[in-house]
């Protein structure tokens, strides 16, 4: 079957140390230590980012506190996936993090991403420089432990939610659940210290090079897997990309067939995938303008799916749609024979075991399509 598409983280209370060792009671919002919200879908953001996807990022000049662990503390979202990754900011690389699935949860708390909850679950994940002593690192209450390189000067903490919703299922800016705090830890006392004061990011200032190339003219238009890049990657996801110039008289037309996905969360260890995604940019700046993912896309489990890519400037546009709309309707109809069909020979099987005889299913019967 061929189906076609048209397409254009709570109070916080805040200790410090002081002279006489009181906590200091200032209520910081978590809000106020991270980034706002980077939004995939909001054009600002480099690197073709997924416009399903949310971001917020914390960065801090490690060498301006190197006796400092970071934890994090927060309630676990509302999404299909969600991470924390941390990256060198001055080159972009990915040198660690943590994902959903793999974050061991607070005590009394579940993992939503590993069995079903209701729950307001919750997660404690701490951040170590590679100065601290594993004796005292083997003494933080979680296991959840991201470590730091020595060589690393300025870190990114990244936090990522992709498809995020409230409790009942609706789209949530922030995945139902209060951005995490991020507390400052002595590595050599391990009491609760000020975090360190957030730096300006190179995250929002990724752009990716914007050259020609003679390929981009090519009818034939390869997808290629892409290599591990320099742009604040998301180092669970695997990239395919394909690039070429498509003209106001032209259509660009492709094929594949959807990876099969989870359908609880239960299934999500050992699946081959959680999440697709096409996503159209612009070599020229690198954002992303349209983009569509798996429950969205005309796409059945197992069969192909045909996608059709054109400019609203093409004269012929609605002479396309009109052709991709009658495909689509052929699709359907061939999916309701298919399952008549398939009726029918679980009849004659049911027939075969009962009667003990050889039935045989004939390509003619009583009921016939009248699509």
């Amino acid at each position: 079957m061929r189906s076609i598409l048209f397409t254009t983280l709570l109070f916080m209370s805040f200790i410090g140390c002081s002279d006489n060792d009181q906590p200091d009671e200032t209520i910081i919002d978590p809000k106020e230590q991270w980034s706002a919200t980077l939004r995939g879908d909001g054009e600002i953001l480099g690197a073709y980012p997924d416009l399903f996807s949310n971001y917020w990022e914390y960065t801090y000049n490690m060498n301006e506190y190197p006796d400092v662990a970071l934890r994090i503390e927060g309630q676990f979202p509302h999404a299909r996936y969600f991470s924390f990754s941390l990256y060198d900011d001055e080159t972009g690389s990915a040198i660690g993090g943590i994902n959903d699935h793999e974050i061991i949860p607070d005590e009394g708390s579940e993992n939503p991403f590993v069995s079903t909850s209701e729950k307001d679950n919750r997660f404690t994940i701490y951040v170590v420089p590679a100065s601290m002593d594993e004796t005292l690192i083997a003494k933080l209450p979680s296991e959840n432990i991201c470590r730091v390189n020595a060589d690393i000067k300025r870190l990114a903490i990244c936090i990522r939610h992709y498809l995020g919703t409230n409790a009942n299922g609706d789209k949530d800016e922030y995945g139902g659940v209060a951005l995490p705090a991020i507390k400052g830890i002595d590595i050599h006392s391990l009491k609760e210290i000020q975090a360190p004061e957030r730096t300006e990011s190179n995250i929002e200032k990724v752009t990716g090079q914007s050259f020609s190339q003679k390929s981009d003219e090519n009818r034939e238009v390869a997808c290629l897997l892409s290599p591990e890049g320099r742009y604040y990657p998301n180092n669970s996801t695997a990239y395919l990309y394909a690039r070429t110039h498509v003209h106001a008289d032209s259509v660009l037309i492709f094929s594949f067939i959807p990876v099969p996905l989870p359908r609880t969360v239960e299934e999500y260890e050992g699946a081959k995938a959680r999440y697709w995604s096409i996503c159209l940019g612009a070599t020229t700046n690198t954002r992303s303008y349209y983009s569509i993912y798996d429950k969205e896309a005309n796409a059945k489990e197992g069969e192909k799916a045909t996608f059709i890519i054109c400019l609203k400037q093409n004269s012929r546009l609605a002479e396309i749609q009109a052709k991709v709309e009658a495909q689509k309707q052929l699709g359907a109809s061939i999916i309701r024979r298919k399952q008549r069909m398939k009726k029918r020979i679980l009849a004659c099987m049911l027939s075969l075991v009962v009667a003990g005889s050889m039935i045989g299913c004939s390509s003619t019967g009583e009921e016939t399509s009248k699509d």
